[in-house]
């Protein structure tokens, strides 16, 4: 999946002091995606000239590797070459290490743009000395990175798995698995229980917790369930999140592509009878 990447190792040591070296990746993000040098490559640090080394904000490492964030305007003006690459575009990027890498600085690079002043007083934040937080020069409020946690939920019945299709997910995605964020108040078991009632019209027995996923795509945590069917098998769409919903027998599968998701690590392990 999408956070393998062994053999490098992911260090999300908080590190907010450490100077950027000169083999260390800059990432910068807009709305157009993260930039690149015009050949592919991330910028190092060693790419950006003799330049002071405020402006640069450590975010993790992977390996001996350190990864920075900066801002956008200050990449392009010391290299105005820069072209940006979507960030859906990371999903298939290769080496794996490096698109989870700036995947993940694409979180925090986010958290750190949208909290820049205090929700409570709109004093500006300042970065935690001691852990990954921001807190508030004014009145001391603190927030942390925000993680959503989300289910994902593959549906059997009788041989079959429920395939289902989100208009909103990206056209390379046709098939997909019932989803949804976990809800104020709520267990993952009981946002499944209430996204498969929603979306599908159908109900669910013997949930079964099977892996996780970090997703820095939305700053969620997937969590992955296998469920059966709890009574009858018809199909009631949403309409609104969901456009199509069908049962597929293991030998009618449609093709999966070749991602790094924990919806494709599902629906493979149900083809594979793998599957708890």
């Amino acid at each position: 999946m999408f956070q393998e990447i062994a053999p490098h190792k992911f260090d999300n040591t908080y590190n907010y002091q450490r100077p950027p070296h000169p083999g260390d990746i800059i990432t910068a993000f807009t709305r157009q995606g993260v930039l690149k040098t015009p050949h592919g490559d991330f910028y190092r640090f060693s790419d950006l000239g003799s330049i002071p080394q405020a402006g640069f904000t450590h975010l993790f490492a992977v390996g001996s590797i350190a990864i920075y964030c900066c801002e956008a305007e200050l990449l392009l003006s010391l290299r105005p070459d820069a072209v940006a690459l979507p960030l859906n575009k990371l999903r298939t990027y290769q080496p794996q290490w490096l698109a989870f890498a700036v995947a993940t600085a694409s979180h925090l690079a986010h958290w750190y743009r949208t909290n820049r002043y205090c929700g409570a007083c709109a004093a500006s934040m300042q970065p935690s000395p001691k852990e990954r937080a921001l807190i508030c020069s004014a009145c001391g409020y603190t927030v942390y990175p925000r993680i959503s946690p989300a289910v994902i939920v593959a549906i059997q019945s009788e041989g079959r798995l429920l395939l289902t299709h989100n208009p909103g997910l990206p056209p390379s995605v046709r098939w997909a698995l019932v989803a949804g964020y976990v809800e104020i108040g709520e267990t993952p078991e009981d946002t499944i229980h209430r996204e498969v009632s929603e979306e599908v019209g159908l109900k669910v027995k013997n949930l079964r917790y099977v892996r996780s996923q970090p997703w820095p795509f939305t700053q969620s945590l997937l969590l992955g369930y296998a469920a059966e069917l709890d009574g009858p098998d018809t199909i009631k769409i949403d309409g609104i999140e969901l456009d199509e919903a069908q049962w597929f027998k293991r030998q009618d599968l449609p093709p999966i592509p070749n991602t790094v998701t924990l919806t494709n690590t599902l629906i493979t392990a149900f083809k594979n009878r793998t599957l708890c």
